[in-house]
């Protein structure tokens, strides 16, 4: 794809891409905030404490809500447009070896991170861990399956379409694709600050890495992927015994090296010289 030079070309796609930025954010915590109001009229005899621990019972199922009407919302744009949303998401662009190189690249980081993140544990301030590592209390204790389709499965297709498959495709257009790649990875990463710097910085490495994987791979399916088992390796990693999750870690390291040459290697021929 020839990229659009000059100064209006660029400034174009900066808007459209805060615009679809805005769109997400609006839209997102938009329905978030209603479904909370909505919630408070349900529960308007309980106590603050008691509404609030109710609410963070319910914090998955208001993500996966909001980020349901973001896809929709999306979709009907793209309709009407005349373009298909997934064009570009298409399983037949998506090459087998590489499909599995994400989902083994994408649970890998997950170990990778985490271990990077203990190493230097004892370096960073402590109430960084704890906003890292803590969630919000009754998160869990409720509608597990509701939290796992909202984490693992809805919230990476959303945030994948947003900022890789919208905001870094469309910088693409005017600016080299590494660009395109870090400004959006580094919005990817500031939606994050409510977990914390640290969620801050990983979540800006790991955009970076779903950035290149999108650019490479030419469609947003192995980012989903990649995405969606690094999220679910984290919610189910406490359900693994230490040991065999400190085996897991080590191995992870291997795993990341070996899934990213299998990825280049298998998207050689489709490389472009724009291509990272």
């Amino acid at each position: 794809m020839q990229k659009k030079s000059g100064f209006l070309p660029i400034l174009i796609s900066i808007l459209k891409a805060l615009g679809y930025f805005a769109i997400w954010y609006f839209i997102s915590f938009g329905v978030s905030f209603l479904l909370q109001v909505i919630l408070r009229g349900v529960y308007s005899s309980d106590g603050l404490d008691t509404f609030v621990y109710r609410i963070n019972s319910l914090s998955y199922g208001i993500t996966l809500v909001s980020n349901l009407v973001v896809v929709f919302i999306f979709a009907i744009y793209y309709r009407l447009r005349g373009t298909g949303l997934f064009s570009q998401s298409s399983l037949v662009k998506s090459k087998p070896a590489v499909l599995t190189s994400a989902i083994t690249l994408g649970a890998s980081c997950f170990f990778a991170v985490n271990y990077i993140i203990s190493s230097l544990s004892l370096l960073l301030p402590k109430a960084w861990t704890d906003m890292l590592s803590s969630p919000p209390m009754g998160a869990f204790e409720e509608n597990q399956i509701v939290a796992f389709l909202s984490v693992c499965l809805v919230a990476p297709i959303c945030e994948e379409l947003v900022f890789r498959g919208l905001i870094a495709k469309t910088l693409s257009t005017t600016v080299p694709s590494w660009l395109a790649i870090g400004v959006s990875s580094l919005a990817f990463g500031i939606v994050h600050y409510s977990s914390g710097p640290i969620a801050i910085v990983y979540a800006t490495s790991m955009g970076i890495l779903f950035g290149w994987l999108f650019f490479r791979a030419k469609s947003l399916v192995p980012c989903v992927l990649a995405h969606a088992l690094f999220n679910a390796a984290s919610f189910l990693a406490d359900r693994i015994s230490p040991s065999i999750f400190m085996i897991v870690t080590y191995v992870s390291f291997i795993v990341i090296f070996i899934s990213i040459f299998n990825i280049i290697k298998a998207t050689k021929e489709d490389k472009t010289d724009e291509d990272l």
